[in-house]
């Protein structure tokens, strides 16, 4: 106790401020990482990471334990990487697998919530400290910021755990089969391209690629050229290019194979292969202890001349097939369009059978019109004949042997019928969507008050509908509406009588009526009906 106090003092007592400085400058670190600009307070998920909109940078690890690796060469694995990342980095964990058509295993994720000065108190005993991490965390840290750096070294651990287990359950296998890390590679650098933001992937492996169609295993050193590779990979598909890697950095945790890679010029030709293949990217070589290199299983091999020719008759047998489907897709879809054609001509003659129906029918009622107006002015123009006489028999017979005069008598819709066409209906009591039309017809009044069904037709230049294949279905429904109407008939004066039959014409309205949000269904119903005075 006297020590520390005389310590204190032994520098003119300044440094008895230390302590709180350090203090307010930890608060405030604490306060700039869990506020954002803001000022609203950081939200993080059970991973630790912000679940605020604007994405975070990105970091993957791919490990690759297909091959023998000791556990002591990762067990400091996340630890090392998690202080290569600042703060607000997503580290994504995915492990190589020997399932082709699933060359990754998702281990985890991870962020990180602080950077590695915010675990730094600024005394002089740390200015000679390598950086803090879990093991070593300042006693004088703030408590929000100690709870922070607690939680994230818990996730680590258990991230680091799963690794472990994986790498235990694979290292010991031999020989090795495939080890397809190239395609586990291009399903990483996949995602890595399209990601917003600063990127990083790193890569734990010996990164000796060994599958049935390239192995480095099975080449000798002095056949690992980029340039010999290249063609074997452009057949396999699009190759990543060196844009869609710019800007991401790749440091590569390589695991150098004792009388394989580990000699220098291995070493410096397998380096410059794997510097070709991520070109684009800031690729930097982190030399981890060599280990014993290990037995594999033969898989890259030359094709002989029959196996040669017997691999390119199932490529032109597969062309082959490929083509025949694609006729027959062609040729289904070409009997559609020609189907479609052929129904469209269908309805173009119906359209057309129809008009010229309706003409001949305008037609007629024109001729009937004429005629029947000629009577008219037949009967208009004949004289009317007055006898003077004296009268012989009762009066009620007298009056009945005067001679009556034709008129054109009053019509009104009886009030049932005229109620019908004040209220909205379907056409034929169907709710169905033939569009709006306006369609206008003709029809004869006897001098009973009922219309003449063979008279009725539709005046077909007054008529309209902007559905033509619903033409004649609403045409239809307009001639049984009237064919249906009987008319009050206004009683004549003494001695005349309503004219035989007489012509008038209703025009009926037609319109959409459409409900429900936000898909609307739309029906036709009839909203109108005005009479117009004459035959037209």
């Amino acid at each position: 106790m006297d020590t520390f106090t005389n310590r204190m003092h032994g520098r003119g007592g300044g440094a008895r401020f230390l302590i709180p400085v350090a203090l307010v400058v930890a608060v405030t670190a604490v306060m700039v990482l869990l506020v954002d600009r803001g000022g609203t307070a950081l939200e993080l998920d059970e991973d630790l990471c912000r679940t605020a909109a604007t994405p975070p940078a990105g970091a993957t690890l791919l490990v690759d334990f297909q091959k023998p690796v000791h556990p002591a060469s990762y067990a400091t694995l996340l630890r090392d990487i998690s202080l290569d990342l600042s703060a607000g980095t997503e580290l994504r964990a995915f492990a190589l697998t020997s399932d082709r058509g699933s060359p990754r295993q998702f281990l985890g994720r991870l962020c990180k919530p602080y950077d590695n000065a915010d675990l730094s108190v600024d005394m002089a005993k740390d200015a000679e400290r390598a950086q803090r991490d879990c093991d070593d965390l300042p006693a004088q840290m703030p408590p929000e910021l100690r709870d922070v750096a607690m939680r994230f070294c818990d996730r680590r651990a258990a991230l680091q755990r799963r690794i472990d287990r994986v790498g235990g359950a694979t290292r010991t296998r031999e020989p090795v089969g495939e080890a397809e890390l190239m395609e586990a590679l291009d399903a990483t650098l996949l995602e890595v391209a399209v990601v917003p933001g600063p990127q990083a992937l790193y890569l734990f492996s010996d990164m000796l690629q060994h599958a049935d169609w390239y192995s480095h295993v099975d080449l000798d050193w002095n056949a690992w050229r980029y340039e010999d590779f290249l063609p074997l990979r452009q057949a396999r598909g699009p190759v990543p290019g060196a844009s869609d890697l710019a800007g991401v950095r790749v440091p590569i945790l390589y695991v150098p194979r004792t009388e394989l890679t580990d000699p220098r010029r291995p070493r410096q030709a397998h380096q410059a292969f794997w510097r070709a293949y991520l070109a684009g990217a800031d690729v930097e070589f982190r030399d981890q202890p060599a280990l014993p290199v290990y037995a594999a299983v033969p898989v890259m091999r030359t094709l002989r001349d029959a196996e040669s020719a017997a691999r390119e008759r199932e490529t032109l047998e597969r062309q082959r097939l490929e083509a025949e489907r694609e006729l027959a897709r062609i040729a289904l879809e070409t009997e559609a369009i020609e189907t479609e054609r052929r129904e469209g001509a269908r309805l173009a003659e119906r359209r057309d059978a129809m008009q010229e129906e309706l003409r001949r029918q305008e037609d007629v009622l024109k001729r009937e019109l004429a005629r029947l107006r000629a009577e008219v002015v037949e009967l208009d123009a004949e004289p009317v004949e007055t006898e003077t006489y004296e009268p012989v028999g009762p009066v009620e017979e007298t009056a009945a042997a005067v001679p009556e005069t034709l008129v054109a008598c009053d019509f009104e819709l009886q009030p049932e019928f005229r109620a019908l066409l004040e209220s909205e209906r379907y056409p034929g009591n169907r709710r169905v969507n033939y569009g709006d039309a306006t369609i206008t017809v003709r029809y004869v009044i006897d001098a009973d008050g009922g219309t003449v069904d063979e008279d009725i037709a539709v005046v077909s230049e007054r008529s309209v509908a902007n559905k033509p294949e619903y033409f004649s279905v609403l045409s239809e429904d307009t001639v049984g509406v009237v064919r249906d109407w009987t008319f009050t008939v206004e009683a004549p004066d003494t001695g005349q009588t309503c004219r035989p039959a007489q012509t008038r014409m209703a025009t009926f309205t037609y319109r959409q009526k459409c409900v429900g949000r936000p898909m609307p269904s739309c029906r036709t119903v009839q909203s109108g009906v005005s009479f117009l005075e004459g035959a037209g």
